[in-house]
């Protein structure tokens, strides 16, 4: 269930609002055109993402967009659940072509078949977001929920390659409409091992609710 629904975010409203107030001939449209064009890929690529998570039963709660905040530091993720028994976060990539992992050197690039391009390491970015999370949890003393991840691709024409531990990436790397079953695969087998702990969860909930932001940078 949806407890926080995603929004189009601040950057691309902005944009768009200054797009449609713009003539036709100005010089920075084509920019700005572009610049839109990037938010409203990664926007639409997240709203893949909750399109599938609505198959997740009612007691999964969903938040989306959610940016925390510790010690002056902000940490976005695009999605979270959360469940009597775990927390779940979820990172959305969008991207066209082949990207590879390399495990042992913490690189991920893009190829499009004519140009290679390195970006930020999805894997570490995401460890580094649990990280802040179970700071957070421990800050507000609500820690005691195991917490996973996965990084989601909305298009399966993304095609993605490993160098290095291919397996460590197989259970993290999936596409968006692969997720719910993970999700639901993993919960299903941490009732069989751990206590119920709904007070917790709705602890949590409450303190998100309360304490998250909607990034607007």
């Amino acid at each position: 269930m949806f407890l926080r629904k995603r929004k189009k975010p601040l950057p691309l409203q902005t944009i768009d609002a200054i797009i449609s107030r713009l003539p036709a001939s100005h010089k920075k449209l084509p920019l700005l055109r572009k610049q839109a064009a990037f938010y409203q890929k990664g926007y639409n690529g997240e709203r893949k993402l909750d399109y599938h998570l609505q198959m997740l039963p009612k007691e999964y709660a969903i938040l989306s967009d959610v940016t925390l905040r510790l010690n002056g530091k902000a940490c976005q993720i695009d999605s979270i659940i959360l469940t009597p028994y775990a927390i779940f976060m979820i990172d959305v990539k969008s991207f066209d072509g082949n990207v590879n992992f390399d495990t042992t050197l913490k690189q991920f690039t893009r190829s499009d078949g004519e140009k290679l391009v390195g970006y930020k390491d999805p894997i570490t970015q995401i460890e580094n977001a649990q990280f802040h999370l179970i700071r957070w949890l421990q800050n507000l003393n609500l820690s005691g929920l195991p917490i996973y991840y996965f990084i989601s691709f909305a298009e399966h024409s993304t095609v993605f390659t490993v160098t290095g531990d291919a397996r460590s990436i197989e259970k993290i790397v999936a596409y968006v409409d692969e997720v719910p079953l993970r999700i639901i695969t993993i919960n299903e087998q941490l009732k069989i091992t751990n206590q119920n702990n709904n007070p917790l969860k709705n602890n949590i909930i409450t303190r998100i609710m309360n304490k998250g932001e909607g990034l607007s940078i």
